[in-house]
C-alpha cells in the first residue's frame, strides 16, 4: 500500500495534522510536513526514510511503493551470500 492510501485509510484524509500522520513522522524523526510531502508524492524520500515508513506503519507503506526507483532487490552477485 502505498502512503497516500495508508493514511488516507487512517486519518480519512492526508493531512499534516492527522493523528497517524503525526505518529509516523516521530517515530521516523522527520517532521509531519516532510512526511505529507513524501505521502503526497511532493518529495522524494532516502531509501532510510523509506524503510523507516515500512517499519512504523508495521509493513502496511512497502518500501517499494514508497520509493520505487530504488534497486531493492538488485541482482545476486556471485560469491557473495544471497
Amino acid at each position: 500500500m502505498d502512503a497516500k492510501t495508508y493514511f488516507t485509510e487512517r486519518d480519512g484524509r492526508v493531512s499534516k495534522d492527522g493523528d497517524e500522520l503525526q505518529r509516523v513522522a516521530a517515530a521516523c524523526g522527520v517532521t509531519p510536513g516532510t512526511l505529507y510531502l513524501v505521502a503526497l508524492g511532493h518529495k522524494t524520500p532516502s531509501a532510510e526514510l523509506a524503510c523507516l515508513i515500512e517499519h512504523s506503519t508495521g509493513g502496511y507503506v512497502d518500501r517499494r511503493d514508497t520509493l520505487r526507483d530504488f534497486p531493492w532487490d538488485g541482482p545476486l552477485v556471485a560469491g557473495q551470500p544471497a
